[in-house]
């Protein structure tokens, strides 16, 4: 039962037909070549999505009792998303694996507390030739965009760890208290 403690669940957002196609997810579903889609593996899955994004996966990996779409609308919409998990399966806790985008999503929402980012030391102009057009939302941000003259647009740095050379960091985003989930 979704909900309870120590209950574990894998949430794959695919936020359209295109990112199940571009990713070929089915394709590797199929070939079992998916670990968290694997049937042995008991994992309950859950993939967040739009009506296209559903139409398109639900005919190739069909919902079980281990398999279940959560469907934003018309438009991938990650705040609806999250309400469902909330609302429907008792969901209130969720590790991101680093995802750049998800973490961007739910930052635009108003709906993310904090973000972890590993940095890089700067690899240098061979790397990076033109650091100006680098996107300001990228692990590889510049310094001075942030609230707090940090790299991470609209956050606030709250804690730093160097790590052989590099830096992790903690970051606070303002949420939008009016969509508190």
């Amino acid at each position: 039962q979704l909900g309870q403690k120590n209950t574990i669940c894998q949430i794959v957002v695919s936020r359209s037909a295109g990112t199940f196609k571009k990713l070929r997810i089915a394709e590797f579903f199929y070939k079992n070549k998916i670990a968290v889609l694997d049937p042995n593996n008991n994992t309950k899955v859950i993939f967040i999505t739009d009506q296209k994004g559903y139409d398109y996966a639900c005919r190739k990996i069909p919902p079980s009792d281990l398999i279940d779409y959560v469907v934003t609308g018309e438009e991938f919409d990650i705040y609806q998303g999250m309400l469902t998990l909330r609302r429907k399966y008792s969901i209130n806790i969720m590790l991101n694996d680093g995802g750049r985008q998800f973490s961007n999503g739910l930052r635009d929402a108003g709906i993310l507390a904090e973000e972890r980012v590993t940095l890089e030391p700067n690899p240098g102009e061979t790397v990076i030739p033109d650091v100006e057009n680098v996107d300001p939302t990228s692990i590889m941000a510049m310094d001075g965009i942030g609230l707090d003259g940090s790299e991470i647009e609209g956050a606030v740095m709250v804690h730093s760890t160097d790590i052989q050379g590099e830096k992790a960091n903690v970051y606070a985003y303002p949420m939008d208290e009016a969509k508190v989930i």
